[in-house]
């Protein structure tokens, strides 16, 4: 009798699987099946939809059957849910374009204008200007800058008038700055003499070298400094320094 009941259990296992081994078959058929109409289907809508879109009316398959019934899709925005899916997409998408009236999707949007590059402007030079080199009242000709031998010149020619000896011992050793202002041919004007700047001693002795720098200055300027006429706005008005090693004119 045991041996009777295992038998029939392992009978009804064996038909249990057999059974399911069965229906795994029917659906995966049936699944099949599904996917063929379902391409028909698709295949269906696009035909028609290639026949009927410039009208902006598609029509699409239901996919009920293998054949499909027919039913027309206005706009191709109105499709009911128990339509085939991918019909209605495709249609909804056909509609979209019609209704975009084929507008570029890469068009330039005119308010992205090209940036402009910032150019630094330069500022004017003097001795560019027009009429700079032309000389006239109140435009001296400014010309290149006075070169180093140049310099040089005007420096030696007022250091030979330099009188070290009568300074007193604490303007020997201190440095003055004197401005002055000359005139087209060279010559120091004499309301125009000033101490600018002194260094390294009192004011007392500032002044007594100011005194000798200016004697020194309008004599030997007053027959003129040799200086180029065409750079007279560069040398017209200078600042020279008496330092106790000589003069300085940079």
């Amino acid at each position: 009798a045991e041996q009777e009941r295992q038998a029939e259990a392992r009978a009804a296992r064996e038909q249990a699987q057999r059974e399911a081994e069965e229906r795994r078959a029917a659906a995966a058929a049936e699944a099949a099946e599904q996917a063929r109409a379902d391409r028909k289907a698709l295949e269906d809508a696009v035909r028609e939809a290639g026949q009927t879109g410039a009208g902006g009316a598609e029509t699409a398959s239901t996919g009920d059957t293998a054949g499909g019934d027919r039913q027309r899709i206005d706009g191709g925005s109105g499709a009911s849910a128990d339509q085939d899916p991918l019909a209605a997409a495709l249609a909804g998408a056909l509609s979209q374009g019609t209704e975009g009236g084929g507008q570029d999707a890469t068009s330039a949007d005119p308010l992205q204008l090209a940036p402009t590059p910032i150019r630094p402007t330069p500022l004017p030079d003097p001795a560019r200007e027009p009429g700079a080199d032309a000389g006239g009242p109140g435009n001296p000709p400014m010309g290149e800058p006075l070169s180093l031998s140049e310099k040089d010149g005007l420096k030696f020619a007022i250091q030979d008038c330099w009188n070290v000896g009568a300074l007193s011992v604490e303007a020997s050793r201190m440095t003055i700055s004197v401005g002055f202002s000359m005139t087209p041919d060279g010559r120091p004007e004499p309301a125009s003499l000033r101490m600018a700047d002194y260094r390294g001693g009192s004011e007392t002795a500032a002044r007594q070298a100011f005194d000798v720098a200016r004697r020194a200055i309008l004599m030997c300027g007053r027959a003129g400094f040799a200086l180029p006429s065409g750079k007279y706005g560069r040398w017209r008005d200078v600042v020279v320094d008496f330092r106790p090693d000589g003069v300085g004119f940079e």
